[in-house]
């Protein structure tokens, strides 16, 4: 499993948020992310908490770079 970048992160956001995560983001108080995380989530996630929202952005920022990483690798075998 490879680690995600915050570039995967803030793209990840944006699947599970009304408004992507600014490049800042790693800069606020977790009561400020909480309550950004809350206000923009889409409908499906609405009842989560901050902490389950963040969970799902992070899950799919994984999935993404991991099948980024598998892409490249098959890439590079084939050459």
């Amino acid at each position: 499993m490879y680690i995600h970048t915050k570039q995967d992160f803030i793209w990840a956001s944006s699947h599970i948020l009304c408004e992507t995560l600014p490049p800042d983001y790693d800069t606020w108080s977790d009561e400020q992310l909480d309550d950004y995380l809350s206000e923009y989530a889409y409908e499906p996630y609405e009842y989560h908490t901050p902490t389950q929202i963040y969970q799902e952005i992070t899950s799919l920022a994984h999935s993404v770079r991991d099948y980024i990483k598998e892409i490249i690798n098959q890439s590079n075998e084939q050459n």
